[in-house]
């Protein structure tokens, strides 16, 4: 048979050649990117291809890109169902075989029947996990999709169940493809789960996957995630033109972007893929180190979570109160005082008089000078509040500022106006470097302000995704977040993920040494596929707001943030990122923490 040829990119656990077996207590995983286009028997050999190929390096856990047996686009619903494929049909039951031959565990992404012979039964974008030592089938498990994109929606069903979590010899793994790790439910509830490897089959033209969605699910989980992605035309050759021209996407754009990788639990990318090529990406991981999820002050961050302020996840729909009519811009800024607070008054007054009408502070931020900033330290008071609200006064036109207090046993998040704290948000969640704060809140709640719906986030609490989750649902244009950084994946990439995948403008102000001083992010008109692109043309990436960093030390930062903008949920058509969420799937992010 004829195969394409693989360019092989390997990481060694000590950087250096493979050894066969792989050391004790590594696990050797691979991600396979190819091109798929109408023939299912040529896609069902280069399956087998990829699987010769990584049996021949040890390789132990395999993944494939999305949809392998058959390019993603069909004439219509009779013909979706004719190349879908059956659990025990020959293609699949080929391509098992081949997995248990070689002692490997492979993810296989397929359109699947849920019916071989009633041609009205649903069709499902599944992952089908295949592997020695579970069925006289070899099917170890399957993951039916539960957030479909765009024409998906069209022919396929979404998942009514929780994708599952597989007891496999290296580790608890859990499946999921491509769309259900644009938005942070599915991974997240495999993760809670227990999931330690997470895997990944992507058909997606997105830069925006490899460089921010894929890697952020393993940091914000604290998981190892496998992803495999597409390479090549992402419809039949014949159909590029016409889609690219009805997608106002250039040709060269509609195309699998390929970047393939192995991410670590703290969100590092061990080994990526090329755009484009096909390529076998191998890597030696140590599963271990999922095992707990701390934060660097030692607060174990799935034992901390708290499923009881996060029920409107399991719900249809979103805020039942009306939002307020939104300006389409306003200039917002972040500012990081002196450590020793002298500079707080006058960078407020420049950024009020800069025209910044919403104004966030990293938390504990006084305008006295007498905060240490530290566990045993002076807080921020409600004196300060009143120092902030003075200064407001004096500025010729309206603004808010956003910080947090200590008060008693509780870290408050503040809205301050120039008649002093119009809102109060008591943080959510335990954090080991707050030792004196035992009094948490009971919910998250917005504010309603000239400037649009703002929800504060305080602390520690941006780093759960589900508060970002439910800020959104709430009907959150912006949220206003002082916080404290404590990793390098929440800089580099947790607060803009909160943004986009919420759809949401952010505004986050930290004041910990070593990383930025936070970002502002800002939601562009016409980030929809098959939508008017009237502020910036399609480069590339499917859901990345624009952004600017704050930098690190004391300063001010001035930004411009679209608050109508965030009534666009609509990623690509038929595809909502807040009332599209998989709510019925999310029982396991309501259920009780289990405390290991």
């Amino acid at each position: 048979m004829t195969l394409s040829p693989f360019t092989l990119l390997v990481v060694a656990a000590d950087d250096s050649q493979l050894t066969f077996p792989p050391l004790p207590g590594l696990t050797r995983v691979a991600a396979a990117q190819y091109g798929v286009e109408r023939d299912l028997e040529a896609n069902r050999l280069q399956a087998l291809g990829a699987i010769e190929q990584a049996a021949s390096l040890g390789v132990q856990v395999l993944v494939l890109p999305e949809f392998c047996n058959h390019a993603a686009w069909y004439d219509d619903q009779a013909y979706a169902w004719s190349v879908a494929l059956d659990l025990e049909g020959a293609w699949l039951q080929t391509v098992a075989k081949a997995a248990v031959a070689a002692n490997m565990f492979v993810q296989v992404n397929v359109s699947r029947r849920s019916s071989s012979t009633d041609s009205t039964a649903p069709l499902f974008a599944s992952n089908v996990l295949v592997g020695p030592g579970r069925s006289q089938t070899d099917v170890v498990a399957v993951s039916d999709k539960s957030v479909l994109m765009g024409n998906e929606n069209t022919y396929f069903t979404k998942a009514a169940q929780p994708n599952p979590v597989v007891d496999l010899p290296m580790g608890r793994v859990g499946l999921y493809a491509c769309m259900e790790g644009v938005v942070t439910e599915p991974p997240r509830h495999l993760a809670v789960q227990g999931a330690t490897l997470l895997l990944n089959s992507l058909n997606s033209f997105a830069l925006d996957e490899a460089s921010l969605h894929v890697p952020v699910r393993a940091a914000e989980n604290g998981v190892w995630v496998v992803a495999a992605c597409k390479i090549g035309p992402l419809v039949p050759s014949d159909l590029v033109q016409s889609v690219a021209d009805s997608l106002q996407i250039p040709v060269e754009r509609l195309r699998g972007a390929g970047e393939s990788q192995v991410v670590s639990p703290t969100g590092e990318i061990v080994v990526r893929g090329p755009l484009d090529v096909p390529a076998l990406v191998v890597a030696d991981i140590d599963i271990s180190m999922a095992a707990q999820h701390l934060r660097s002050d030692g607060t174990n961050a799935r034992v901390a979570r708290r499923p009881e302020l996060y029920s409107s996840l399991g719900t249809e729909g979103s805020a039942d109160s009306p939002l307020p009519d939104a300006p389409d811009r306003v200039t917002v800024a972040v500012v990081i005082p002196n450590p020793d607070g002298h500079s707080l008054a006058s960078e407020v007054d420049r950024a009020g008089r800069s025209g910044a009408q919403l104004i966030v502070l990293p938390e504990f931020s006084g305008v006295a000078g007498d905060d240490t900033f530290s566990d045993s330290g002076t807080h921020c008071s409600d004196t300060h509040c009143s120092e902030i609200a003075s200064i407001l006064a004096e500025l010729p036109d309206e603004a808010w500022v956003v910080t947090s207090i200590r008060r008693g046993a509780s870290h408050v998040g503040v809205v301050i106006a120039k008649s002093g704290v119009i809102h109060e948000q008591v943080q959510l969640h335990t954090a080991n470097r707050l030792s004196w704060m035992t009094n948490l809140g009971s919910a998250l709640t917005t504010v309603d302000l000239p400037i649009g719906r703002v929800a504060v986030v305080v602390g520690d609490d941006l780093a759960y995704p589900e508060i970002g989750r439910v800020a959104a649902i709430l009907g959150a244009q912006i949220i206003a977040a002082p916080i404290a950084l404590l990793a390098p994946w929440e800089d580099d990439m947790g607060l803009l993920e909160r943004s986009a995948e919420n759809r949401v403008n952010l505004v986050a102000a930290s004041g910990t040494a070593g990383f930025s001083g936070g970002i502002i992010a800002s939601l562009p008109s016409g980030m929809t596929l098959w939508a008017e692109r009237s502020e910036r043309p399609f480069d590339g990436t499917i859901n990345i707001p624009d952004f600017v960093k704050a930098p690190g030390g004391p300063g001010l930062t001035i930004g411009e943030i679209r608050p109508a903008n965030a009534g666009n949920k609509i990623i690509s058509r038929n595809t909502d990122l807040v009332q599209g969420r998989p709510w019925q799937i999310a029982g396991p992010l309501l259920a009780p923490v289990r405390n290991g």
